[in-house]
């Protein structure tokens, strides 16, 4: 499946914000920085009817899901010129002959908030295409379809689900981000911020009913939006929702003096004079932090491979391994598989600088099974050996022992030998060979009966571990 093809997924990994990776670790950072340090999660307490108009939309999304038959909210992320479908997520009764039976489907979008627009009405199998907008339609089933998708299609999606006798059974909310209604922008700690409002507003007016309103937004986790500011009626309130931000004359936010704390995303809704939303932009705002401290660490596991790990202070740091400049990896932790060894090299880097480290590696190698050998000489006498295929400094231990007879063998060497005299009457030799190192320990054990009077019949030595030789 193509690239084009995919866009139209509703999947993180098609917005610029998310795309790189920088953004996904940054959503993970914000919902778990909110979850835990910010509980004033907005609720039908904190956002009464009689105040609804002037809450965020997406904190009227929070609120609305309070409220019984509420679905679920799903954020969707798209690029203008793909194909959207916002799914209808239960099997409904829409084809059958009597009419009657036929389940409903109403279909809303947020123009501003509090204002729903229907787009489409689905009753007793009777479709009402309103047709909001041009690039819409319903499916079979229900769901809605954005085709070439605009910068218009972004916003907020509703739809109501009822049965045939009128009684809600669901509710699904769908927020839908268009790239190219974004801008990003990148600064660092310590510096001043201007996000513009890019229009001219009527804000100084004697008449102060014809000044144009706006809000200023900041995404506290994902849905859920805090004010910073209004204007309304040329009456602003500045609720600071953080310290080292304010208005200017123009409507514009400042934020003086950036912290990371600042790091996310903005949005501003602007109205006339006479209410109507005449315009929404959005902003991510990334707080470069420069990159320090980097420091790399590995271990050695017990298969022979190794585990390592760059550890980083800063911004969205990227990762870059190789191992005597061959590329292995782009993530913050890598696992090479054996043999081990050679330089391995840590490069990271983010929008403001980059930092790198190298260590030199090796990782011992386990040692393999090992293998017996016995072979009959010519006076009855056996030669038998042991030795490995595979391992990092192996230490072989071979004992034989028959009898009242025991031979030891030991050596640093791959391979070790025995030879055990004739022995009469004939008996047979127990056998074991053990080889380790500093990782790993195998053993292989075999009994043996002596070598013949008569060397010149060997086949009862013929074994697959065994090298018989007249």
């Amino acid at each position: 499946m193509g690239e084009e093809q995919l866009s139209h997924l509703p999947t993180l990994h098609n917005h610029p914000y998310l795309r790189s990776g920088r953004g996904v670790q940054k959503l993970k950072r914000r919902v778990q920085k909110s979850y835990f340090t910010r509980p004033e999660t907005p609720t039908a307490v904190m956002c009464p009817l009689r105040v609804l108009l002037s809450c965020p939309l997406r904190v009227l999304l929070l609120w609305a899901l309070l409220c019984p038959c509420t679905g679920k909210i799903q954020e969707i992320f798209t690029r203008p010129g793909s194909d959207l479908l916002l799914p209808i997520r239960r099997h409904l009764t829409l084809n059958t002959e009597d009419r009657w039976r036929c389940d409903w489907i109403i279909w809303h979008y947020l123009e501003s908030p509090g204002d729903w627009k229907r787009i489409a009405y689905h009753r007793n199998c009777d479709l009402s295409d309103l047709r909001y907008f041009p690039n819409t339609r319903i499916s079979e089933n229900g769901s809605l379809i954005i085709s070439n998708v605009t910068p218009e299609n972004d916003g907020i999606y509703r739809v109501y689900i009822k049965n045939s006798t009128g009684r809600r059974i669901q509710r699904d909310d769908y927020i839908v981000h268009v790239e190219g209604k974004a801008q990003e922008i990148f600064t660092r700690p310590g510096s001043d911020l201007l996000i513009p409002i890019r229009i001219h507003l009527t804000l100084n007016h004697t008449d102060t009913e014809r000044c144009d309103w706006f809000i200023w937004y900041y995404e506290k986790f994902p849905g859920v939006w805090g004010t910073i500011a209004q204007h309304w009626n040329c009456d602003p309130f500045d609720r600071r929702y953080f310290p080292n931000t304010r208005i200017s004359e123009n409507g514009s936010l400042i934020i003086s003096n950036v912290t990371p704390e600042n790091d996310g995303i903005y949005n501003v809704y602007i109205y006339n004079s006479t209410g109507p939303l005449i315009q929404r932009d959005d902003y991510f705002i990334h707080v470069e932090v420069p990159l320090s401290d980097i420091a790399v660490t590995s271990s050695c596991l017990p298969d022979g491979s190794a585990e390592a790990e760059c550890s980083v202070k800063g911004s969205d740091p990227r990762y870059s391994w190789s191992l005597d400049g061959r590329s292995v990896s782009s993530h913050r932790r890598v696992t090479l598989p054996p043999p081990v060894s050679g330089t391995l090299h840590c490069d990271v880097t983010n929008q403001i600088n980059n930092l790198s480290r190298s260590i030199n590696i090796s990782c011992p190698i386990p040692v393999s099974d090992p293998v017996l050998d016995v072979r009959c000489l010519q006076n009855d006498s056996a030669e038998i050996s042991c030795w490995v295929e595979n391992g990092t400094d192996p230490s072989i231990y071979l004992t034989v022992s028959g009898g009242l007879e025991v031979y030891n063998v030991t050596s640093s060497e791959r391979t070790v030998r025995v030879t055990v005299p004739p022995v009469s009457p004939p008996d047979s030799w127990n056998i074991r060979c053990s080889a380790k190192n500093n990782i790993s320990e195998r053993s292989t054990n075999q009994t043996q009966d002596a070598c013949p009077d008569d060397a010149s019949a060997p086949d009862k030595w013929d074994s697959p571990k065994k090298r018989v030789e007249p």
